[in-house]
């Protein structure tokens, strides 16, 4: 009878012990309110303010000036990228191929250069002539399909609207990304990016 109230006893602590800490294998969300998505501990489940998930929350590239300012919300501050730029851009969630009128995403800024290409019901229907930027997405980072060209003529210059791109029109084909990149086309491509804004965004 000792014994078995001895079990009783030590099962009852240490019930009360895994009620205290994280189940195994399970991480404690950990945000840190700095407003800098920290990727290694941090995601847009937990950490919206940190991690926006509809947003960009990180920018990596080369040759471009303040890439910092195309992450988060659109506010005003621009990326500058210029003939040698390219810069990709995370989101903190699946951007989904939803298909409709309005993108299922939107590059928020101007194309400066002169750039136009054709376009048949909101996919490009041939090749951008000009200086503008090949917009291509991955769900890997890995492997890319082209989704369509940010130009002048469908960039209105104004902070807060943009050019709206679909996944519907990648090729090959893809239903869902986490990751745009943008590439120059042309001799002299110039524009401003202030954010990356995802209309058809999966939040957990």
């Amino acid at each position: 009878m000792p014994k078995l109230v001895l079990l009783v006893a030590l099962a009852g602590a240490l019930a009360g012990c895994w009620a205290e800490e994280s189940p195994p294998g399970v991480t404690p969300c950990s945000c840190n309110n700095n407003g800098t998505c920290e990727l290694d501990k941090e995601d847009c489940a937990c950490c919206p303010g940190d991690c926006p998930c509809c947003r960009a929350i990180l920018a990596a590239g080369t040759d471009i000036q303040d890439p910092e300012s195309t992450v988060g919300d659109s506010d005003g501050t621009f990326a500058t990228l210029g003939p040698t730029s390219t810069l990709t851009l995370t989101v903190g969630s699946l951007i989904r191929g939803d298909a409709t009128a309005g993108g299922d995403f939107v590059l928020v800024g101007q194309v400066t250069s002169d750039s136009t290409v054709p376009v048949t019901d909101t996919c490009p229907s041939g090749a951008a002539s000009g200086d503008g930027y090949q917009v291509e997405a991955s769900v890997d980072g890995t492997e890319w399909s082209l989704v369509g060209f940010w130009t002048k003529t469908t960039s209105p210059p104004v902070a807060g609207q943009g050019q709206p791109f679909s996944l519907r029109c990648a090729t090959p084909k893809l239903n869902e990304a986490r990751h745009v990149r943008l590439s120059p086309l042309g001799d002299k491509p110039a524009a401003q990016l202030d954010a990356l804004v995802v209309t058809s965004c999966t939040t957990p």
